[in-house]
């Protein structure tokens, strides 16, 4: 089967982005689509919580083991060809982060105490683990929130955005940015789930944000990938070390 051009990579990339960004602004339009005072409880805030937390540790739990949790992944297939053309006179491409070794993903990974790590990933896992250490205060001691709703809401949803657009966003070469980006991003989606509790207290509203998390976990995976076989579909042969 022929390989997707670059063009159609793109073009999915953005159409992921793209429904990931509209979903985004339904939430923020219909979080203040009401002059309704806000009717939350804590039975809202305890179950969005954790369903929530649910949700991260799921993610610490996919980011801290990604070989095992992308077999299907593009680098997968990748890998496993280069190891079979090894017979064959090709260059077996060794992985790091579970990218390839080929210069051209510096901007994924970062060296940390010698190893090298998937810059997403890893900033996936501190953004989920920060996320759920500040659930704790938030359910014990929600006044702060609650007082300053609305600039919780909006920081939310601009690191969110930053997030979604992270493959718009210059890089660099150690890849510190992406990680940057990736740990801000599901940090954001929580204070976006604080600001909805507290300015709206609607279980609808709060529902849907979580099922728009999901997606953007989706979306996020998805762009990924696709990134990656746009990288590669760059090369004019496969990849050789350095």
């Amino acid at each position: 089967m022929k390989n997707p051009s670059r063009i159609h990579l793109q073009a999915l990339s953005l159409s992921y982005e793209s429904l990931s960004l509209i979903g985004l602004v339904i939430l923020a339009v219909e979080t203040f689509s009401s002059a309704t005072p806000s009717t939350n409880s804590d039975l809202l805030k305890w179950l969005s919580c954790s369903v929530f937390a649910s949700i991260c540790v799921f993610g610490v739990v996919a980011g801290t083991f990604p070989k095992r949790c992308s077999q299907t992944a593009y680098f997968a297939h990748r890998e496993e060809f280069f190891e079979k053309e090894e017979n064959h006179g090709k260059t077996v491409i060794p992985f790091a982060g579970h990218h390839p070794v080929c210069g051209r993903f510096s901007s994924h990974v970062f060296r940390f105490l010698e190893r090298t790590f998937c810059a997403g990933c890893t900033g996936l896992v501190l953004g989920a683990i920060i996320a759920l250490l500040a659930t704790v205060p938030y359910l014990l001691f929600g006044q702060f929130a609650a007082e300053n709703k609305v600039l919780v809401f909006w920081l939310g949803f601009a690191t969110v955005a930053v997030g979604l657009l992270q493959y718009h966003v210059p890089e660099g070469d150690e890849g510190l940015v992406h990680f940057s980006i990736n740990a801000i991003f599901v940090f954001g989606t929580f204070l976006l789930l604080v600001g909805t509790n507290e300015i709206m207290g609607n279980p609808v509203l709060s529902a849907y944000l979580l099922i728009l998390t999901v997606y953007w976990i989706v979306a996020r995976i998805m762009v990924s990938k696709l990134k990656h076989q746009e990288i590669c579909a760059a090369c004019p042969q496969p990849c050789s070390i350095g």
